[in-house]
């Protein structure tokens, strides 16, 4: 089996058995890795430095500061429906708030469509699929 690589070249020349070989490997490689990045965390919050990781900020998220009407404030510039517009709950919202014996009515409406497919990988008589 060839070493992996980083090269996307290298990856796609890689016959069906040794990347099947690989895939048995990369449930374990991806626990690995994520064990690496937590004891490098752990690290850097106890004050440690590292080259290549450091600690940053999230982007932050904005929001309307409290203590406003922001909808009083919105319609100087907007209608009242651009301002606050009206969106129905999701399936999910709504099965929350009215249980599942009342939502059971309103299953007709609803449409299930998946977002796409996912990986998965075996061990013998186990699946693991990865997202």
């Amino acid at each position: 089996m060839k070493t992996p690589h980083t090269d996307v070249e290298a990856v796609q020349a890689l016959e069906d058995k040794e990347l099947d070989e690989l895939a048995s490997q990369l449930p374990l490689m991806e626990t690995w890795i994520e064990a690496v990045k937590l004891e490098i965390q752990r690290r850097l919050l106890l004050g440690r430095t590292f080259a290549y990781a450091a600690m940053r900020d999230k982007q932050a998220t904005r929001k309307w500061s409290d203590g406003i009407d922001i909808i009083e404030v919105l319609t100087n510039y907007l209608p009242l429906e651009d301002a606050a517009p009206r969106v129905p709950l999701t399936p999910a919202k709504a099965e929350k708030i009215l249980g599942k014996a009342k939502f059971e009515s309103l299953t007709q409406y609803v449409l299930r469509e998946s977002s796409g497919q996912v990986m998965g990988f075996t061990n013998p008589g186990k699946a693991i699929f990865i997202d």
